[in-house]
């Protein structure tokens, strides 16, 4: 029988909670506003990443797996696409 995976020996989780604290750091530095707009939800979409990949090494049906799996990859793209919208409003002309 196959030996179980440890949630913290994972590449992938540690890379996520990588990103979670780097999301974290860039926000905390934003003005109040943006931080509590815009900002919130980037650091709660970092944040379950890593959440989502935790819940998906629990379970045991492999389609269940996948689907939290694709769930965090579009997670990612939408911390981009949050980025991409935060950097461009900083950029716009006053």
């Amino acid at each position: 029988m196959e030996k179980p995976v440890k949630l913290e020996d994972l590449e992938i989780y540690q890379l996520a909670l990588d990103i979670g604290e780097y999301v974290w750091a860039i926000v905390l530095k934003w003005e109040y506003f943006p931080k509590k707009t815009v900002g919130a939800q980037f650091v709660e979409a970092a944040d379950s990443i890593s959440a989502n990949i935790a819940e998906a090494t629990a379970l045991l049906l492999q389609r269940q797996k996948a689907i939290l799996l694709l769930w965090s990859w579009l997670i990612i793209g939408n911390k981009k696409l949050g980025y991409q919208i935060k950097k461009s409003r900083i950029n716009e002309p006053s």
